[in-house]
């Protein structure tokens, strides 16, 4: 039986793709996308990022996150 290795373009797709379009699941995505990495023995440039660019899109994840409890919050009142 032979397994499917994952390519990074999968990964870079599957996780790295929605961490740069803003995701309220920041810490999920990157949890995943860290585990995904380690088991396939990928780095972040392998995917094209880096620890500074997962940095610099907590601040894009924090502001989704927080836009959609203000969109639920104003929901809630109407």
């Amino acid at each position: 039986m032979s397994s499917t290795r994952t390519l990074p373009s999968d990964l870079f797709r599957w996780w790295l793709k929605p961490l740069r379009a803003g995701t309220a699941q920041y810490q999920t995505y990157l949890r995943l996308l860290r585990k995904k990495l380690e088991q396939e023995g990928f780095t972040l440039e392998d995917i094209g990022t880096s620890e500074e660019e997962l940095s610099m899109l907590r601040s894009r994840g924090a502001a989704k996150a927080a836009s959609l409890m203000l969109a639920d919050q104003v929901r809630s009142q109407n």
